[in-house]
């Protein structure tokens, strides 16, 4: 039945409060042993629930979210899943991730502190998820995966009917609706966010009516009826094949209601779904009662045992602080580099993005582009051009207006193996998605301890020059240098950005990829039409000099040769092209320094808290002894960038950084 036909009161019920079968209700085909186990599990998770509410309580751990009173919701959707399946949790679904294969003592390492507790090896879980409604994109993005692998499976997606509130549900559960995804998205609904009652967050009369607007079905279910649940998450099954059935064919949004102990206004003992499992165990004659109670028994002993709590305390080591962070690998390394330099073309700037990202869409089956206008329209500046015609709408495709959405997509299909290529827009158009940036997909090699990897590449025009209005000339590559995990590589030659872009998709870690418009046009140079890398964390000097060193990178590269060459005959100027921000090549850039023993450097973000304060203090750090004058910086103002109108006085040019050189040098 659609939503569209359903009455939003109504609530998918098998057993009453009494174990008892409701008349009309259709009862799961599972064995006796499978209603065991779905009873069993139940009573291990709150015995699980309540040792580590005791460890809390004693302050022999940090903060632990209780699952009490979830337990039928959880491990009645998890035991519906297939082995291929996939769930996403948001910070509460302990039961879920045991059904799925996670122990409890690894939760519990986890909850403890212990970052092998985020170990996830060869399960289809993603690792949790602490900030409100995020992963929701991610069961999204893994949706979109397993329709372009063509596998046989589904995603389940966990959260809080407070995660409702969030706008990454709304792009989640959005994108789901337009590409038809496999996923399954499951609120466990108390009628709390905390202390704030559900009428506070939303004016809808349900939760699941919610779907209507993205156009799938959804769902109410007796969250505190194991059985329905199980019955409602089963179906979702019976609605992914085949694969392109029209629109409301396989999403499924499933209202779950129940209590959470960490609710306002709750009880403080929640009601128990594990009653009404063990009473229908009990009184449906299936073997007897006295059988099932002892076959549903538990091994108190070995949930927490002691010597997990030992074993955190007694061998944390602080190395683990940089384990599984990122990779040093060279992107050339991860599918191989081809460095054949044959035949070339004359290219602009941004016909050497295309040319880049058609070269790896030949190379490699995985890799897919999408986001705003990049399909049919090539994009704003036509960067994709003819791509989509070229590789069709499955590898080249638009997205909705949503940068949040793109980048936790994106997430998702990277953890399930492809290689996603999401165009930003604009960088200043990224600060909706920096969540998912900084959140997820700088963090899940780490947060999974090498499960899985974000081999994601985003792209972005930044910068100023081209007389655009706000949020569209942004400089703040420093935002994303900052983060641990994330790479970063600005180009500033037709040459260097196809192959720095080459070995950003081939990375298996999160690459962003920032293209200075203000040169997509500027000028030409001969690239290689074969495939090739330029190596991630290798700085170029474009101008060997021995008076000064300046450091620069992106559209500032030019200026910055410009004014060496005005310079040429009152003082020797080497230019050193930093070409990726992180990883940094610092053996070139403390190498060019004491060579020189004087710095200038140069960009157009913002002074304060601009990659030139990092450059400054490194060559104090590293080669101070070598140091004949102060480090200057010629930089953007400390300002938000102004409309075009001033637009060439905020920006640094040739002449303002040969002033910066004059000082230095004369110092």
């Amino acid at each position: 039945m659609s939503v569209l036909e359903r009455d939003p009161d109504e609530r998918v019920q098998v057993l009453d409060e009494d174990g008892n079968v409701l008349d009309g209700a259709t009862v799961p085909d599972l064995s006796d042993e499978q209603l065991v186990e779905m009873y069993r599990t139940m009573k291990l998770a709150r015995h699980f629930d309540q040792r580590a509410v005791s460890l809390q309580r004693q302050g022999r751990m940090g903060t632990y979210p209780p699952l009490s009173g979830q337990e039928g919701a959880q491990v009645g959707s998890a035991m519906a899943l297939a082995e291929r399946d996939w769930i996403v949790p948001s910070y509460r679904e302990h039961a879920a991730m045991y059904v799925r294969g996670l122990d409890f003592d690894q939760t519990l390492r986890y909850w403890m502190g212990d970052e092998r507790g985020n170990a996830l090896d060869g399960l289809n879980i993603m690792p949790v998820a602490v900030p409100i409604a995020s992963q929701i994109p991610h069961a999204t993005g893994l949706g979109m995966a397993i329709d372009y692998r063509d596998d046989d499976a589904v995603a389940v997606c966990y959260f809080g009917d407070g995660a409702t509130s969030q706008g990454d549900f709304h792009e989640g559960l959005n994108f789901g609706g337009v590409f038809d995804t496999p996923t399954v998205f499951f609120c466990n609904n108390n009628g709390w966010a905390i202390s704030v009652p559900r009428e506070e967050q939303t004016a809808t009369e349900t939760l699941a009516q919610k779907a209507t607007a993205y156009g799938f079905e959804g769902i109410q279910v007796d969250g505190m009826d194991p059985l329905a649940v199980y019955q409602v998450t089963r179906g979702a099954h019976d609605r992914r094949r085949p694969l392109r059935l029209p629109r409301r064919g396989r999403g499924r949004a499933v209202e779950a209601e129940g209590p959470d102990p960490t609710a306002g206004g709750v009880p403080a003992r929640p009601r128990r779904p594990r009653r009404r499992a063990r009473r229908r165990h009990n009184g449906l004659g299936r073997g007897g009662g006295g059988r099932h109670h002892r076959d549903g028994r538990v091994d108190r002993a070995a949930v927490g045992g002691k010597h997990i709590r030992a074993r955190v305390r007694g061998d944390a080591s602080t190395a683990r602080i940089t384990d599984a962070v990122s990779t040093a690998t060279p992107g050339a390394a991860r599918r191989g580099a081809t460095r054949r330099m044959s035949t070339t073309q004359n290219l602009t700037l941004v016909q050497a993005v295309r040319d880049g990202l058609k070269c790896e869409l030949e190379r490699d089956d995985d890799v897919v582009v999408f986001g705003e206008d990049v399909g049919e329209n090539g994009g704003v500046f036509r960067a994709t051009q003819g791509l989509h015609e070229e590789f069709g709408e499955e590898r080249v495709f638009d997205t909705p207006l949503a940068e949040s959405g793109i980048v936790g997509t994106a997430v998702g299909m990277a953890a399930y193996g492809m290689v996603p290529v999401p165009e930003i827009q604009f960088s200043g158009f990224m600060y909706p998605g920096f969540d998912q940036i900084v959140s997820h997909a700088a963090r899940m090699r780490t947060r999974s301890r090498g499960r899985f990897t974000v081999p994601m590449t985003l792209r972005a025009p930044y910068g100023g020059g081209i007389r655009a209005p706000e949020h569209h000339s942004e400089s703040k590559e420093a935002f994303y240098t900052h983060e641990a995990g994330l790479k970063v590589a600005v180009p500033s030659t037709p040459h260097d950005t196809k192959g720095l872009l080459a070995a950003a998709i081939r990375d298996p870690d999160p690459v962003v990829f920032l293209e200075p418009k203000l040169i997509y046009r500027a000028f030409r140079e001969e690239v290689p039409e074969e495939p090739y890398t330029v190596e991630l964390g290798d700085a170029a000097v474009r101008r060997e000099g021995t008076d000064v060193s300046v450091f620069t990178w992106g559209a500032m590269t030019r200026p910055t040769l410009e004014a060496a060459e005005n310079l040429a005959d009152e003082v020797d100027v080497e230019v050193v092209d930093l070409r990726t921000l992180s990883p940094m090549d610092w053996d070139t850039i403390t190498d060019s320094f004491r060579k020189t023993g004087r710095a200038v450097v140069v960009h157009e973000a913002p002074k304060t808290g601009g990659l030139g304060a990092e450059i400054a203090a490194t060559i104090q750090e590293e080669a101070l002894l070598y140091q004949e004058a102060p480090v200057q910086r010629v930089t953007g103002f400390d300002t938000p960038f102004p409309l075009y109108a001033l637009e060439d006085y905020y920006m640094p040019e040739a002449a303002r950084i040969e002033d910066g050189i004059r000082e230095t040098v004369t110092f």
